[in-house]
């Protein structure tokens, strides 16, 4: 990294992964091994191979994540967070995936919010339990966290697999979603001249036509912006009454310069893990 980026600085270990979910009677020393590979060994080969850089310039910071559960006698992270006082309307706590049922009333009575990345989650195999929060008090917040950032497609995800999860087709609705979205998200952030339209607030607009042969003909149009939109059919975005993106271009911006940028500087990391034998491009 110090030779290939010019420095380092910080060092973030984000252990507490798991590479495939077994009950513990299934897990054979193969699996094992991969296990403390990921979260352990992982962590003390980049540590160790950090120190002694930052030690030469100076100085840095090395920041270890890892089960909650494992320090704190089988609490689970809500659990432990409510304890120590820092669940509050101030945290915005993102997936939240593995949640126990005495998590979600301390999530609500503490006010705290949850922002959901449903189109991530799903590409990981697993359904955050997106309508047990809302069901149960939680604001929600949906959100982007991925590759492709298409908040549309997340709304979709979020309808769906919520509808798959449950075994229910009409819970949660398009307009929940969408509620999720905006005033969720607005709230979230403690922003309430955001994530609606009327005197005082923001003029925060996306335009998204429902015109395409894709989303048409259109019967309501909330579902057909939900199930059936993209962000190929987003028209134009204001923000703050002042128009920032229009037909798909970013006013002031060199788009295709941008992308070239980016596609460049991806290929380049990519290629130096790729050299490491830490990823690989086949895709799942």
């Amino acid at each position: 990294a110090e030779q290939r980026l010019g420095a380092l600085d910080v060092l973030v270990n984000n252990a507490g992964g798991v590479v495939k979910r077994h009950p513990l009677h299934e897990i054979d020393d193969a699996l094992y091994d991969e296990i403390v590979n990921l979260n352990a060994r992982s962590v003390f080969a980049c540590s160790r191979a950090a120190v002694p850089i930052m030690q030469a310039r100076g100085g840095g910071a090395i920041i270890s994540t890892t089960s909650v559960a494992a320090r704190t006698g089988g609490k689970t992270s809500i659990q432990y967070l409510h304890d120590i006082g820092f669940l509050g309307p101030r945290v915005m706590a993102m997936h939240v995936t593995f949640v126990e049922p005495g998590d979600i009333p301390l999530l609500a009575a503490s006010g705290a919010h949850v922002v959901h990345g449903a189109y991530r989650k799903a590409k990981e195999a697993l359904i955050s339990p997106f309508w047990d929060f809302v069901a149960g008090g939680v604001n929600v917040a949906i959100a982007t966290d991925s590759f492709s950032h298409d908040l549309i497609q997340d709304l979709r995800f979020a309808a769906m697999l919520a509808k798959v999860r449950n075994g229910d087709s009409g819970t949660p609705t398009a307009r929940q979603v969408l509620r999720a979205a905006t005033h969720g998200a607005a709230k979230a952030l403690g922003r309430p001249d955001l994530g609606h339209l009327e005197p005082g607030a923001r003029g925060d607009v996306t335009v998204v036509s429902l015109e395409s042969p894709y989303n048409s003909p259109v019967f309501d149009h909330l579902r057909s912006l939900v199930y059936y939109s993209g962000a190929r059919d987003i028209r134009c975005t204001l923000v703050d009454g002042r128009v920032v993106v229009r037909e798909g271009r970013v006013l002031g911006s060199d788009m295709d310069a941008v992308a070239r940028r980016a596609r460049e500087a991806a290929n380049k990391v990519w290629g130096w893990a790729e050299a490491e034998g830490a990823v690989r491009r086949e895709c799942c």
